[in-house]
């Protein structure tokens, strides 16, 4: 390794360092009740997060049951005999 790339690489890592002790100590001196405010923000998020979640898959659920529905008419109609289950379509392959 080049030693311009060596310092650079030392001075990241201090720079690294330096603001990972400076959080720490942030997060130590904070006031409970502001540690508290963030938590229950967290938990206030985490819970529109989970309501977005249900009313998604309600939705889909909803969207399932309608194709449901549709499939279980479409195949009613396929069983009820028909007059029109003899009638063979010509002129498909027709170019």
């Amino acid at each position: 390794m080049s030693r311009p790339v060596a310092l650079v690489f030392v001075l990241v890592l201090l720079i690294l360092t330096s603001q990972f002790e400076w959080n720490q100590q942030f997060v130590n001196e904070a006031e409970p009740s502001l540690v508290l405010s963030k938590q229950q923000q967290i938990s206030h998020k985490q819970e529109l997060i989970k309501e977005q979640i249900i009313l998604t898959q309600e939705k889909k659920i909803h969207e399932l049951n309608e194709l449901v529905n549709i499939l279980q008419q479409q195949l009613m109609h396929c069983k009820a005999p028909s007059t029109n289950n003899n009638i063979s379509v010509v002129g498909l392959d027709r170019r």
